[in-house]
């Protein structure tokens, strides 16, 4: 853990990488617990059908990234903010605009399921297999060999530390104003992740003004 707060505060690239990916992170969390489940139920009407769709999803999206899985290993580095911007964009606006045209009732809707399976299954998909190969490339050649469990071991606590104060603020925005003000909510939190992961990938290593604790260890980023 120290040598993952010293690599952290190491370098602007270090420290906008770590934050930025963690964000991202933290916008899955808060879909998985607040937003996944009545998104899905919201057009299938009961547990069991929001299961199937949830089932169908996930094997679509297993057979579309082992598709796409050899295309990953030609994409550079520099596009894993792009990657991240176009799920973000997908997924969020794609969202609010099923729930615009077709609100939300809490019973079976065929065209509604359709869309939400399209948009789940298939259009966010595509971009998955693309971020998490990047995102371990990235991993690898910013984080030096010595400090990569500590920053494996930090980034659980920073996420805890950004998610834990927002998640009962959007659930009660969403359980007053509905998903639609969820959606817009991850749609900022995403544009935010993505302008510090840009940063961190146009930064050079610049070091940050920061005086830390000799026995924190020390982090060269992209040794």
């Amino acid at each position: 853990m120290k040598g993952g707060i010293a690599f952290m505060f190491s370098s602007k690239k270090a420290f906008t990488f770590l934050v930025g990916f963690s964000l991202f992170q933290v916008i899955w969390s808060i879909w998985a617990a607040l937003m996944l489940f009545p998104f899905y139920f919201g057009y299938t009407g009961n547990d069991s059908n929001a299961g199937l769709l949830r089932s169908s999803i996930f094997f679509a999206a297993v057979l579309i990234q082992i598709k796409l899985s050899k295309l990953t290993k030609k994409v550079e580095n520099q596009h894993l903010s792009t990657f991240i911007l176009i799920q973000g964009l997908t997924l969020f606006l794609g969202g609010m605009a099923i729930l615009h045209f077709i609100p939300l009732e809490g019973s079976f809707n065929l065209m509604g399921l359709i869309l939400v399976f399209v948009l789940m299954g298939i259009s966010v998909s595509m971009t998955t297999p693309f971020i998490d190969a990047l995102v371990q490339r990235l991993m690898v050649d910013f984080v030096p060999s010595e400090n990569r469990n500590a920053v494996y071991s930090l980034m659980p606590t920073i996420r805890s530390a950004i998610a834990i104060p927002i998640l009962p603020f959007i659930g009660g925005l969403i359980e007053t104003s509905g998903l639609m003000i969820g959606f817009a909510l991850l749609l900022g939190i995403m544009l935010i992740a993505d302008l510090f992961l840009w940063m961190a990938l146009n930064f050079g290593d610049t070091e940050m003004s920061v005086t830390l604790p000799t026995d924190l260890g020390t982090g060269v980023v992209g040794k």
